[in-house]
């Protein structure tokens, strides 16, 4: 997955940030990956799409460009179970 990922951040894809309701997020189950859910209080959303490869809610601090990552690289893997494994990564 690294050189797929790395492959993609050269392609600079642009970033776009939009606004949807929560009616309409709640239409899409996968802009909303929060283990905690959404935040009951908000009705309104602001979205992040990275070209055609993700759109998710905001969830924080996010680059303009992917060229701003560089490079990914594993330095670790540690498996959490059957399915799961998290991984550590530097960026260069």
């Amino acid at each position: 997955y690294v050189e797929e990922s790395n492959e993609i951040i050269k392609q600079d894809l642009p970033i776009t940030i939009e606004t949807m309701s929560r009616a309409a997020v709640l239409e899409e189950p996968e802009l909303a990956r929060l283990a905690v859910g959404l935040p009951k209080d908000l009705q309104e959303f602001r979205i992040v799409k990275i070209g055609d490869i993700d759109k998710q809610v905001d969830g924080g601090t996010h680059i303009k460009h992917l060229k701003e990552i560089g490079e990914i690289e594993i330095i670790k893997t540690v498996n959490k179970g059957k399915n799961n494994r998290r991984l550590y990564f530097v960026l260069k």
